[in-house]
C-alpha cells in the first residue's frame, strides 16, 4: 500500500521536498517514454529494505511496470498518527488523472496573488472551477485544525487538574 501522486515535473522542488536518491523528473519524462516513478524514503524503506531503490521496477494496481529512478524525502501525510506514509509519484503526463491541483511558490503578499492564479486558470479554460486557493501556512493550518482543538482542550483539563490541588 502507497499513495500515488501524479505530478509535475518540477513538484517536488516546488514543494521543497528533496531527491536523496537518483533524479526527479524531467520534461523528458512523456506519455511514450519509460514509466517512471519516485518513491518516498518511507516506500523504499518498506518495499526495498536495505536496498538501492534506484533502477527496481514496480508495479502500482493496474498500472505498467514502473522504473525507480529516484527517491524523495518523506511528507507528513497523516497530521493525527505524525506518519510518513510511503508514496509513489508519478509524471502526470505518464499517469493523467482528472483531479488536478496547482501548487506555486511565490514571495511577496501572496494574498494578492489569487486573483492572478484564478485569472491565470480562467485564461487557459474559462469554465475551470477554481476554489480553495490558500497559502501553505492556511492549507496546514486547515489540515491540523482537529489538532489545535485537542491540544487546547488537553491543556484546559491539564491546567484544572493541577489549579484544584
Amino acid at each position: 500500500m502507497a499513495d500515488s501522486r501524479a505530478v509535475a515535473p518540477d513538484f517536488l522542488t516546488t514543494m521543497q521536498i528533496p531527491v536523496l536518491e537518483g533524479r526527479g523528473f524531467t520534461t523528458a519524462d512523456t506519455a511514450d517514454a519509460q514509466q517512471v516513478a519516485i518513491i518516498s524514503q518511507a516506500a523504499a524503506e518498506r518495499h526495498f529494505p536495505g536496498a538501492d531503490p534506484v533502477g527496481r521496477r514496480l508495479k502500482l494496481g493496474t498500472s505498467p511496470w514502473l522504473t525507480v529512478v529516484g527517491v524523495s524525502g518523506d511528507v507528513i501525510r497523516d497530521w493525527f498518527s505524525r506518519r510518513n506514509a510511503p508514496t509513489v509519484y508519478r509524471p502526470f503526463s505518464q499517469a493523467p488523472t482528472g483531479d488536478l491541483a496547482i501548487a506555486l511558490r511565490a514571495g511577496g503578499d501572496l494574498p494578492a496573488l489569487i486573483p492572478a492564479v484564478r485569472g491565470a486558470v480562467r485564461s487557459i479554460d474559462p469554465a475551470q472551477p477554481v476554489f480553495d486557493v490558500m497559502t501553505m501556512s492556511d492549507a496546514l493550518r486547515e489540515k491540523t485544525i482537529g489538532l489545535q482543538y485537542v491540544a487546547a482542550i488537553m491543556a484546559v483539563l491539564a491546567c484544572s487538574r493541577s489549579c484544584s490541588r
